[in-house]
């Protein structure tokens, strides 16, 4: 036991601690002292922790879980072998922690704590469903029915159960005595509904809220208890959002932050659109690196980083015809290289600003005429040309290669034995008068191409389709 002297001395100690907090933060007093009170630790070991993390967005002083995974942090870190807080967010540790208060720990302890009562009014409560096991506990069914019997895929007593998996999110719960159709389940961040979802017991669709609570008697009587749920979820949608936002955009993830992530589908998809060169190259050597995250590497700006996704043995159909699109013409021509390069390959290189790659899209051997009709509309009159040339060149690519903005591609195309009249009435509306004279005089020219002409800007042209125009009538 501490002397009384040794203890003023550690009271001083922390007094200065939280003091140089305040000085480093000045704008940040009234939420030191709220962190320091939460936290239980006789040292306060968890404030300049908390600090950093609410800097960065992840916690504030009114997080719903905040007491209660500093409370019990200490405990389970030892009994689960948690390693220090200190390398994770707070999200991570929330993640851990709360789901084992209480247990010693069973997974029906577990179930018990995470199903937390928010609201209660009588014959109408709310609860906050807070792990997987709670859900398939009290919502599961199948065989081993749960008390409630429900068929939410969120609570399947199976490998099936989307708990917390997109679009779903956050789970909370409805019970209203004598209802047949209770209890409902409530996703207040449902990303497919805007403000949120809701449905009954015999899972009959997930339903916009709002729209409910407006057009449905049965679930306007519940306002109150949505009204609850929507105020215990702000804080865990902010802490959300802000833990989504910097997976996409933060430079100075942790290994531990991007393990948690690519282990996440409701993050990880997140993740995979951030910009920064090292953190494309960390996703992209993790362990659960699949196709995906070789599609979306493949689009990083970094030559280097594209080329090291297009050389993943992960990478598949759809990850080489992106790298088709790279900006970098390297990038484009190693996917048209690689083995599993296809007709839809070709196709996205064929539109490259590089001039050389489009013509290698065009002299590929999986070159159809969609390849082709693309070229076509290539802005180098060569590659254009070069379509048109091409053995596999059909009307769609004479349609296109009429409107390019050198003439002698549209005369081209104008000439081309595939040309008809949608040709000609594409050709029509160039803007020199020699391409649309030619069109008017083509034998494929109809009514259309005629009409178009009329409204040409040269008078030459208004003229002679309006002549053309008298005999069609």
């Amino acid at each position: 036991m501490l002397r009384f002297k040794e203890f003023l001395a550690e009271m001083f100690l922390l007094e200065g601690k939280i003091d140089d907090l305040k000085a480093q933060n000045p704008s940040l007093h009234r939420e030191i002292d709220a962190y320091a009170d939460a936290d239980p630790s006789p040292t306060k070991k968890f404030v300049p922790w908390l600090v950093s993390q609410h800097k960065k967005g992840n916690v504030t002083p009114n997080h719903p879980d905040l007491h209660a995974v500093l409370g019990n942090y200490d405990r389970y870190k030892n009994i689960h072998g948690i390693k220090d807080h200190a390398s994770k967010t707070f999200q991570e540790i929330g993640a851990t922690i709360m789901p084992l208060i209480g247990t010693g720990s069973t997974k029906a302890e577990i179930a018990d704590q995470g199903h937390v009562k928010i609201h209660d009014s009588g014959n109408i409560q709310a609860y906050h469903v807070a792990n997987k096991e709670a859900s398939q506990k009290f919502y599961g069914g199948g065989p081993k029915a749960g008390p409630t019997n429900t068929t939410w895929c969120v609570s399947a007593r199976s490998d099936r159960c989307r708990y917390e998996e997109s679009p779903y999110g956050k789970l909370y719960t409805i019970h209203v005595k004598g209802d047949p159709d209770s209890p409902y389940a409530v996703h207040p961040g449902h990303e497919d509904r805007e403000t949120g979802s809701i449905t009954n017991r015999h899972n009959d669709g997930d339903r916009e809220i709002d729209n409910e609570l407006k057009t449905n008697p049965k679930i306007a009587r519940l306002k109150p208890a949505i009204d609850a749920i929507r105020k215990h979820y702000e804080p865990i949608k902010k802490q959300h959002e802000a833990f989504v936002h910097r997976l996409a955009n933060d430079h100075d993830l942790t290994k531990d932050e991007i393990d948690h992530a690519m282990n996440d589908e409701k993050y990880q998809r997140h993740l995979l659109k951030n910009p920064h060169s090292h953190i494309a190259m960390a996703t992209l050597n993790h362990s659960d690196a699949d196709n995906e995250t070789t599609w979306n590497v493949v689009g990083n700006k970094n030559p280097q980083v594209a080329m090291a996704a297009l050389n993943h043995p992960k990478a598949d159909y759809g990850t080489i015809q992106r790298a088709a699109q790279h900006q970098d013409p390297q990038v484009a021509m190693a996917a048209l290289n690689h083995p599993k390069a296809d007709y839809r390959t070709t196709w996205n290189a064929a539109q490259h600003q590089d001039p050389q790659v489009a013509m290698a899209a065009l002299n590929h051997p999986k070159a159809d005429y969609r390849t082709t009709w693309r070229a076509a509309q290539h802005r180098d009159p060569q590659v254009a040309m070069a379509a048109l040339n091409h053995p596999e060149a059909d009307y769609e690519t004479t349609w296109n290669a009429a409107q390019h903005r050198d003439p002698q591609v549209a005369l081209a195309a104008l000439n081309h034995p595939e040309a008809d009249s949608r040709t000609t009435w594409n050709a029509a509306q160039h803007q020199d008068p020699k391409v649309a004279l030619a069109a008017l005089n083509h034998p494929k020219a109809d009514y259309e191409t005629t009409r178009y002409a009329a409204q040409h800007a040269d008078p030459q042209v208004q003229a002679k389709a309006q002549e053309l125009l008298d005999k069609f009538k």
